[in-house]
């Protein structure tokens, strides 16, 4: 769906003249960038974990987007994150199999689909 805002002139009758159109689809970047605003498709894997070299686990932000969608998907993994203990009260302790799924899974359906515009090449 697409909203469209229109103007019309003074004195003439019919015509239309397309001033702004916003897909709702950029409703989700705009969600997305207010609720994890230093995550993208390029660093979600990176950004708010903490590796623990040769080990089938890293330690993952309890405000990283992978946290959440391990909150809520709880019955699908068999875990309920939020009774894990952390680690100075805010890593979680994650398999990297699982944080790869849900990392993959944002990738896929949410990062790669917002669109970004570079303000610096913004022109008047």
């Amino acid at each position: 769906m697409i909203y469209t805002c229109y103007t019309f002139l003074a004195c003439l009758t019919h015509v239309q003249q397309v001033l702004y159109e916003c897909d709702v689809a950029a409703e989700d970047g705009q969600q997305w960038r207010k609720e994890f605003p230093k995550y993208t498709a390029a660093n979600i894997d990176t950004e708010g974990t903490m590796d623990v070299n040769s080990n089938p686990f890293l330690f993952v932000h309890q405000d990283h987007p992978a946290i959440m969608v391990i909150r809520h998907n709880q019955g699908l993994i068999g875990c309920d994150i939020d009774k894990q203990k952390k680690i100075d009260g805010e890593w979680f302790k994650v398999t990297r199999q699982v944080f790869a799924l849900c990392c993959n899974a944002l990738r896929d359906k949410v990062l790669n689909r917002i669109t970004s515009n570079d303000l610096n090449l913004f022109q008047v």
